[in-house]
């Protein structure tokens, strides 16, 4: 048996704020530091955390995993920045200063008081579909999340542990209401569980926890 805990935290918003909205450095601690009190106090031994900043400017360029981790005791940290921005780095740059998404990396992250054995990162739409100007639209718009995986050894057996983020259906639905279907629903949720599954079974044909 191991201890786990999962946790949503809204890239340290808090529940009332929203995701593009801009959280000054106080606020935004406190957010960060109820999630880091509880891991501690429940003390399990692997927490996944998804919608996790990465110096992004509107959450005051804090890499929230590890803030979070060393807070809350944990040594060892895997990220995955799902969203990462597609943008050249000159667009980034003149983008920087103002209250845009489109330059932020978020993702999933995982904490853990053992040591990684193996880590593996996933993200969901490398090839959303065959048209290279919708999958970057797609990625413009935050449609890119996935999973992290990692191996962790409890008391000599290998464990394995995966945290899921699925993709919301705002891409597909745009394109619905248009009248334009993209290889059926790829972007669904439906899609996202198949890749999730046949990632498993690759894990069990290589013989992976």
């Amino acid at each position: 048996m191991i201890g786990l805990a999962t946790l949503n935290m809204n890239t340290g918003h808090g529940a009332r704020s929203g995701f593009r909205d801009v959280v000054d450095r106080a606020a935004l601690e406190e957010n960060m530091a109820a999630v880091a009190d509880v891991l501690a106090e429940k003390a399990p031994e692997v927490a996944c955390l998804q919608e996790v900043d990465i110096e992004w400017r509107g959450t005051c360029r804090v890499n929230q995993a590890h803030w979070i981790a060393a807070r809350a005791g944990y040594p060892f940290v895997h990220f995955c920045a799902h969203h990462a921005s597609p943008l050249p780095g000159f667009a980034r740059a003149l983008l920087r200063k103002r209250d845009v998404v489109l330059t932020r990396n978020c993702g999933t992250a995982i904490l853990s008081r053992r040591p990684f054995r193996e880590t593996y990162q996933y993200t969901f739409g490398q090839t959303l579909t065959s048209s290279p100007a919708l999958n970057y639209f797609a990625k413009l718009l935050n449609e890119s999340k996935g999973y992290t995986f990692v191996v962790v050894e409890v008391r000599g057996a290998r464990v394995g542990i995966m945290n899921v983020h699925l993709l919301n259906d705002i891409v597909f639905e745009i394109l619905r209401a248009l009248g334009r279907q993209v290889r059926g629903e790829i972007f669904a949720r439906a899609w996202q569980v198949e890749k999730l599954i046949e990632h498993v079974r690759e894990c069990v044909e290589r013989g992976c926890p």
